[in-house]
């Protein structure tokens, strides 16, 4: 899938569905960046709390608890999770994980 016209000038996304390389973006994997990548999203939480848990979506993400109506950043270090991507989630916590990307053109 190619990214739309005018997606290129955005340097982050918030992924509703899908991983960030089925659109030829990158996942975040560092504190530093997924820091960043919250603030630029204006999203609700900028401070990424650490997991690792396997089936978790790969590296930064946000997640919106539809039980307790919180919104939280994530980053997940567990090596096993690497190609997850975003998720919808009917067991408790209930709610969407959705994976914050990166513009390969900030990677050069």
């Amino acid at each position: 899938a190619l990214a739309s016209p005018g997606d290129d000038s955005k340097s982050f996304r918030l992924l509703p569905t899908g991983r960030c390389m089925d659109s030829n973006w990158l996942p975040i994997l560092d504190d530093g960046g997924c820091r960043i990548a919250a603030q630029a999203l204006g999203l609700a939480d900028i401070v990424p709390q650490i997991t690792s848990i396997a089936d978790r979506p790969e590296g930064c993400y946000f997640f919106t608890n539809t039980e307790e109506l919180s919104l939280t950043l994530w980053l997940n270090t567990s090596p096993m999770s690497r190609g997850n991507g975003a998720q919808e989630t009917d067991v408790s916590p209930k709610g969407y994980r959705q994976p914050l990307c990166k513009n390969p053109s900030l990677a050069q």
